[in-house]
Order: structure tokens, then C-alpha cells, then sequence
């Protein structure tokens, strides 16, 4: 019997830039929008505040994206992208990423490439 292909790895972690990209976009999308409202004279003058927290939860998740593009190879960096996977689910825009990104990095070989220890790898060290 042949052994089956290995998990494409790289195009995982191709489609998760992508999806990073895409929430990086909508954050952004979530600054302007606070800051127009907030600095828009013609809104009533409640919408000016809430410009402002939605500014702010733009640029806090905006910038934890971005963070996401330096976090080193590590189990605990593993934890925070999948985080960030969550985070995508409840935008409309990136919730059919999301859920697909959130599917496959739960395969175990996502986890080896982070140093996560999975149950088929504690396996492995439990025969030899």
C-alpha cells in the first residue's frame, strides 16, 4: 500500500495570510468608519462617541492582525492564531474563511509546524 500525500502545509498557511489580509482589511474598514462618524457633523451628536469605540475596536483588532504577521513559529502562537480564527467568525465578510480556516488548523500537521504536541506525535514517542 502507497502512503497517502502529505498535508500541503504551505498552501495552509497561504490561505491563512489571506484571510489575515482580509480581516486586516475589514479592521481598517472599521477605523475609517469610526473615525467619519466620529468627526461627521451632519450625525447626531450620540453617533460621535460611538465613532469613537468603534474606531477603537478597529485599531485594537487591526493591530493584533498585524502582530499575528511577526509571531514566531511557537506552540503559544498557534493558540493566538486561532484566536484570531475566531475572531473572523462573526464578521459576515470573512465568517466562510474562517470556518474553513478554523477546520483545517485543528489537522494535526498545522500543529507539528508550530511545535504543538498532538496525540499522534506523543504516540509516536511512546513507540520508539
Amino acid at each position: 500500500m502507497t502512503e497517502p500525500p502529505g498535508f500541503p502545509i504551505e498552501r495552509v498557511l497561504q490561505g491563512y495570510s489571506f484571510f489575515r489580509g482580509l480581516l486586516l482589511l475589514v479592521y481598517v474598514g472599521f477605523l475609517a468608519l469610526g473615525l467619519w462618524t466620529q468627526s461627521n457633523p451632519e450625525l447626531p451628536a450620540q453617533a460621535g462617541p460611538m465613532g469613537l469605540v468603534i474606531a477603537g475596536m478597529g485599531a485594537l483588532f487591526g493591530a493584533g492582525v498585524v502582530a499575528s504577521f511577526f509571531a514566531p513559529r511557537e506552540p503559544w502562537a498557534w493558540s493566538v492564531h486561532g484566536a484570531l480564527i475566531a475572531l473572523g467568525i462573526p464578521l459576515c465578510v470573512t465568517t466562510p474563511f474562517a470556518l474553513a480556516m478554523g477546520w483545517v488548523w485543528l489537522h494535526p500537521a498545522v500543529k507539528e509546524h508550530f511545535g504543538v504536541e498532538t496525540n499522534e506525535a506523543m504516540a509516536r514517542e511512546d513507540e520508539s
